[in-house]
């Protein structure tokens, strides 16, 4: 906390400027009005310039400024343009990851109601699915479910460095793109994923699972990717339901009683919220009180799919995956297992 109109003010911040060469500050301005900030960031690029330390310095200017010339500073750089970060519809939809978590929100929507009746997967069809999954995207869900979509996605490229993988723009033409079978024998050689005979949605195989999982890389990736899950349902304050919660709360969807197996967001609760092993424990408890298979009920599928299907989601979303260093390979895979 400083006090700008203190004369110890430039002193404070002096002493927290590294005066190494090799290190780089930064100073993010954001006060007051475009005025104020603007003002305070001419002194302290003057100040700067004067202490020779190496800074940058951002300042927050919500309009236009008229006359860049009139504040023309080295490495000075305007940011909160209202304009062009907020009132921009290119801005809200134009970005990579909620492109590529909106296309995974879709075709997981799609794939839960041509699995039911695979006899109305049609051109209309899916052009309808997509409108109704993009109205629900923006109109019903909350921000930390969309959030936790984003996540999801943002996740994926640490997941793919454990593997000795990244992805980049399929136009850069410094990186080899792998082939599906290639990412398939790296992530998935010992534990072989299953689909459904003849099934395609959206251009993306339909991943059968059969509530087994068993040792191997794909598990411990789920398993890390559940924890990751668990870890930003914490962060939004969310707390374990109860198993009788998870057996007996109730709430009318779409005008029928059903159970909410401990998922309610209104209170901050959720009956997935619990170690790799607890999510057996929850399928068999749900399982039993329906009356229903053990696969029917499982909740471990969803945090297989995001790797499962990661080749297929990044091609569409304009991406290919690459080996990183293919000499490390063997070790990464053997430490993975």
């Amino acid at each position: 906390q400083l006090n700008i109109n203190d004369n110890k003010f430039y002193n404070d911040v002096r002493r927290v400027l590294s005066p190494d060469k090799k290190d780089v500050n930064f100073i993010i301005i954001a006060l007051g009005s475009d005025l104020e900030n603007l003002d305070m960031a001419k002194k302290l690029c003057e100040k700067r310039d004067e202490w020779d330390t190496h800074s940058i310095v951002f300042v927050k200017a919500r309009e236009e400024i008229i006359d860049a010339t009139a504040f023309n500073v080295n490495d000075c750089y305007y940011i909160g343009n209202e304009n062009e970060v907020v009132y921009n519809i290119n801005k809200i939809t134009g970005n990579n990851l909620i492109d590529m978590a909106m296309l995974r929100n879709f075709v997981y929507d799609l794939e839960n109601k041509v699995k039911k009746t695979p006899e109305i997967y049609t051109d209309k069809f899916i052009a309808n699915s997509k409108e109704e999954s993009t109205k629900k995207w923006y109109l019903k869900k909350m921000q930390f479910e969309r959030e936790s979509s984003i996540y999801c996605c943002l996740s994926l490229r640490s997941k793919l460095n454990m593997l000795n993988l990244d992805y980049t723009d399929k136009t850069n033409d410094s990186f080899t793109a792998l082939t599906e079978e290639e990412y398939f024998d790296i992530y998935a050689k010992k534990d072989k994923i299953n689909y459904y005979e003849n099934l395609e949605v959206n251009g993306k195989r339909v991943v059968k699972y059969n509530g087994e999982f068993k040792p191997s890389i794909r598990k411990n990736m789920a398993t890390l990717e559940h924890y990751r899950w668990n870890s930003f349902m914490i962060t939004k304050g969310f707390i374990p339901a109860s198993k009788k919660l998870i057996l007996t709360e109730k709430e009318i969807v779409d005008g029928e009683l059903t159970y909410t197996n401990g998922r309610n967001y209104r209170l901050r609760r959720h009956g997935n919220l619990t170690n790799f092993d607890g999510l057996i424990t929850y399928a068999e408890m749900v399982s039993k009180r329906d009356n229903s298979s053990l696969i029917s009920a499982d909740v471990i599928c969803y945090d297989y799919q995001i790797l499962d299907d990661a080749f297929w989601l990044l091609d569409k979303s304009g991406k290919k995956i690459y080996k990183r260093n293919q000499n490390s390979e063997s070790a990464v895979n053997e430490h993975m297992d």
